[in-house]
């Protein structure tokens, strides 16, 4: 099926509301094989943050918990379907939802990317300043600086993201925490992330407190 509007589900729900329960129920089957796949891939985690839904259910803290995909008929509040009916429809109906589609987009982008930056170096040979080994992380920090409204050319957030490969995923979202100052001083925070260690006499990367590196170099927001 293509993508549907929220207002076309609205309208087929008065024609054919039980064909488009039946409907939803064979797209999702479709969807959660795919999400399944793309959970197995380096594509996991951008899935799994844009596609969760409430199960309904809670832990043992009392909080919500949510699983990869898109809720089943019985956990959906009827007055929601026609939303996200929608919203399962643009996801089976989108290059992204498989692996093909993903690389494909991938491929696109890191080309767009180098293309901006530039993919030549002074002498005229080529470069990939985006590439498989960095690539994850300059996308996570170009969609940060989306949403923080941050303003930087894209060099500088390949220079960030590579001064920040051998950080944790957890150490890395606090440089994200702090990505305006983080960015400013991209060109700095691998010698300064270096001088911090040798001062503390830390031994590895990892071990790093880096709320505590960012207090001490002035770049904690």
């Amino acid at each position: 099926m293509p993508k549907v509007t929220v207002d076309e589900a609205k309208a087929m729900m008065r024609d054919d509301y039980r064909a488009m329960r039946r409907e939803y129920t064979r797209m999702r089957d479709i969807a959660q094989k795919r999400v399944g796949r793309l959970l197995q891939t380096e594509f996991s985690e951008t899935v799994g943050a844009k596609h969760q839904y409430d199960t309904g259910m809670k832990d043992a803290e009392g909080n919500p918990i949510y699983k990869a995909g898109f809720p089943t008929l019985k956990s959906l509040d009827p007055r929601d379907f026609a939303k996200a009916f929608s919203e399962l429809s643009k996801f089976v109906s989108a290059k992204g939802s498989v692996i093909k589609g993903q690389q494909e987009i991938k491929e696109k982008t890191t080309e767009r990317l180098n293309k901006s930056i530039g993919n030549k170096d002074e002498q005229g040979n080529p470069i990939t300043p985006v590439n498989p080994g960095n690539y994850w992380r300059v996308i996570k920090i170009l969609d940060e600086a989306r949403r923080q409204k941050v303003t930087y050319d894209s060099n500088k957030m390949v220079e960030l993201a590579d001064a920040t490969l051998e950080l944790s995923k957890e150490q890395f979202d606090v440089i994200l925490d702090n990505l305006q100052n983080t960015l400013l001083n991209s060109d700095t925070i691998q010698g300064s992330l270096e001088q911090y260690m040798a001062d503390k006499k830390v031994e590895g990367y990892q071990q790093v407190n880096i709320d505590d590196f960012l207090e001490a170099m002035g770049w904690k927001v």
